[in-house]
């Protein structure tokens, strides 16, 4: 028997699949939700781990929203423009916020609220972005 490798495995056919003008959206082996909702549980992680440890660890939430870029990375469901943009709205802009407002000298109240409104809505206002995105891409 003839082994199958990954990429045989599905279907990548067509003239414009997987290029930046058009997502591949064949045979893609989980659904466009997995990936957001993996990105947006990140919030609920975050808070609820503050909450137990007392702010000393933020690793859970990092990780779980690094899962969540991973498989916005590697799904089929949007281009390669489109990833780049959710990565940085999900990911990297928060993590400049964090650790800007950790290393500031003195925060003030109002700030720190700023800080945590941007914190829970960048990721949530991502997802949500991207899942317009695919939803406008998908009826095209």
């Amino acid at each position: 028997m003839k082994a199958i490798g990954m990429s045989a495995r599905y279907d990548h056919s067509g003239p414009a699949a997987g290029t930046a003008d058009e997502p591949m959206r064949k045979g893609w082996p989980y659904s466009p939700v997995t990936p957001l909702v993996t990105l947006a549980a990140s919030v609920p992680v975050a808070l609820v781990n503050q909450l137990l440890t007392h702010g000393d660890s933020a690793l859970v939430a990092t990780v779980v929203r690094l899962v969540g870029v991973v498989m916005l990375c590697t799904s089929g469901w949007w281009t390669g423009t489109h990833k780049a943009i959710g990565t940085l709205i999900v990911f990297v802009l928060p993590a400049v916020i964090s650790v800007t407002a950790s290393h500031a000298p003195d925060i003030g109240a109002a700030t720190l609220v700023v800080v945590n409104v941007l914190l829970t809505g960048l990721p949530l206002a991502g997802c949500l972005w991207l899942w317009r995105v695919r939803r406008r891409h998908a009826t095209q």
